[in-house]
């Protein structure tokens, strides 16, 4: 009679287990390359990011999250590539990826430093913004604005003007804010004290004063009518005089208490969407 061996030292491990495991076994070894290939990817994103070819880096980074969705450092180079892309738009991108980068990772300064700066971008974007003037009334009705702020902003905060309410800038405040607020009652003093003074020096400070303004109203005349203002004399003399009225117009504007949604609406309302 035919005796089977002991099985003692043979474990008897099921099919079922023996079937989990090596599909355990290939789950893990496909992760492992798509990691590698993730990598591989993102190297090849970065390269292309330092070579300034925007379009495939980002084309190579989005592959690679693709395999790997949470791989922070490809989060914060495809987001970093998306903010020297420059275009509008493309800072909710930096936000998506640069804040889901943070959100991992919080001690990633960089991911931090692009999501401030795709903030900032945004920021830029929905401002609004003066343009640059095409005619003198536009920059006319945007000085007032701000100037008749600036009266605003005294009555508010009455210690900017002082050297206890305010003792580090107290004084560039009368220099470069208070005294051109006063330019324009100045301006007519100098004309009226060098009329009623007498004499030869102070008349002809009077007739220079009186060709100053001849040009400012030469300069006038030529943009009523619709012309171009020609020649730098006329050009300077005129934008200084309706600068000057700004100043006299911001007052106006001030003590008739203009509300701020009246102050701050848009300069240039009839060339506005």
């Amino acid at each position: 009679m035919r005796l089977n061996p002991p099985s003692a030292g043979r474990p008897n491990i099921p099919l079922a287990a023996l079937g989990t495991l090596i599909l355990f076994v290939a789950v893990a070894a496909i992760g492992c390359g798509g990691h590698s290939k993730a990598e591989k990817l993102h190297d090849q994103g970065v390269l292309l990011l330092k070579n300034r070819r925007l379009y495939k880096a980002i084309e190579k980074f989005e592959e690679a999250l693709a395999l790997k969705p949470d791989q922070v450092k490809t989060l914060t180079s495809c987001a970093e590539a998306y903010l020297k892309m420059g275009k509008k738009g493309s800072a909710e991108l930096v936000l998506k990826y640069a804040g889901k980068a943070v959100e991992l990772d919080q001690n990633r300064h960089q991911a931090y430093l692009t999501l401030g700066q795709a903030h900032l971008k945004l920021a830029l974007e929905k401002a609004e913004v003066d343009r640059p003037p095409s005619k003198t009334q536009q920059e006319f009705r945007r000085k007032i604005r701000t100037l008749a702020g600036n009266f605003q902003a005294f009555a508010l905060e009455p210690g900017l003007l002082t050297p206890w309410g305010n003792p580090s800038t107290w004084l560039r405040v009368w220099a470069h804010k208070v005294f051109r607020l006063l330019v324009p009652y100045a301006l007519i003093g100098l004309l009226v004290g060098s009329i009623a003074a007498g004499g030869w020096f102070y008349l002809a400070t009077a007739v220079g004063q009186v060709v100053f303004y001849g040009l400012v109203a030469l300069g006038w005349a030529k943009e009523w009518v619709g012309g171009a203002i020609r020649g730098h004399l006329v050009r300077l003399a005129y934008t200084f005089i309706v600068l000057n009225l700004a100043a006299v117009g911001g007052l106006w504007c001030w003590l008739r208490g203009c509300k701020a949604t009246q102050l701050w609406k848009g300069a240039y309302p009839e060339t506005s969407a």
